[in-house]
């Protein structure tokens, strides 16, 4: 798991001294790195988003790994008081846009970015929100019930539905980008995600198909139409292959958001309906 490696009390606060006179002498938002400096030897890169200074947490080359997404990479870090962020961290010049920067705000999941270089790196403060799905779910993977499976589509379902009563169309739904803590559940990374249009169930035409290969609707793949409906596919793929691989029976209303016709795919709401109707004649026949 990424860590902060400070060996005490005395060292955190020496950072964090050296961190904030380092940003207040001028130094704007470039990248303070971890090496060995004339006062101190920082064990820790420092970054500035905004007002705030946030310390990015170390992690071993295969963590690193499973926190690098195809244009960025996002790394654990928290602030002088010890609250914890998720730091987006672009690859490249565009990878993270200003349309991406507005959805998350809208969506509460941005705190503040930098989308100029200038000599420090293309990033965006967002607040920690656990574990991806799959990451969550894997030290007790096979003690899953259908009941449990259940729930957690419910509230998978009411994550993508909070980002289309928005009015946005995610485009990049996969078990990676859906994160839980606490039992709240969350959709990140926009940075494919459009407008919806004023139609429901519209389409939007792209100029490339753009997503995660397993999870991308048909109609993207041939005509480059992102809607509801490809969100709903997306969904229903993850959720597919959780059922699957977990308790391995699948709802039909699961295999309905699935299917390769966009009309014929079931509506959020009615498929929540349905896995709700179901969880509740189980537990009423079991006396639960």
């Amino acid at each position: 798991m990424p860590h902060f490696s400070w060996n005490n009390e005395d060292d955190r606060k020496n950072e964090w001294a050296f961190a904030n006179e380092f940003y207040t002498s001028g130094e704007g938002t470039i990248k303070l790195q971890s090496r060995k400096y004339e006062k101190i030897e920082l064990k820790h890169n420092y970054l500035k988003i905004g007002t705030t200074i946030y310390c990015l947490a170390n992690c071993e080359p295969s963590e690193q790994k499973k926190l690098t997404g195809g244009y960025a990479r996002v790394v654990q870090a928290q602030d002088e008081k010890g609250k914890l962020y998720a730091i987006k961290i672009s690859y490249r010049k565009e990878g993270i846009s200003q349309q991406e920067v507005e959805i998350a705000k809208c969506m509460g999941i941005c705190y503040d970015a930098n989308l100029t270089s200038n000599g420090a790196d293309i990033c965006m403060a967002m607040p920690y929100l656990g574990l991806d799905i799959l990451n969550h779910m894997q030290p007790k993977f096979w003690t899953y019930s259908k009941d449990d499976i259940d729930i957690l589509a419910i509230n998978c379902i009411n994550a993508v539905l909070v980002t289309h009563y928005k009015g946005y169309l995610h485009n990049d739904i996969k078990p990676d980008n859906i994160m839980i803590q606490d039992d709240k559940y969350a959709l990140i990374d926009y940075g494919m995600a459009c407008k919806q249009p004023e139609k429901l169930y519209a389409p939007v035409i792209q100029d490339s198909a753009q997503g995660t290969l397993h999870y991308v609707a048909p109609e993207i793949l041939k005509q480059k139409a992102y809607s509801v409906n490809s969100d709903i596919y997306a969904l229903g793929v993850s959720l597919y292959r959780i059922y699957k691989h977990t308790v391995k029976q699948i709802p039909d209303i699961i295999t309905q958001m699935c299917s390769t016709n966009p009309n014929d795919r079931a509506p959020l709401e009615f498929a929540k309906l349905i896995l709700i109707s179901e969880k509740n004649r189980k537990n009423h026949t079991t006396g639960h």
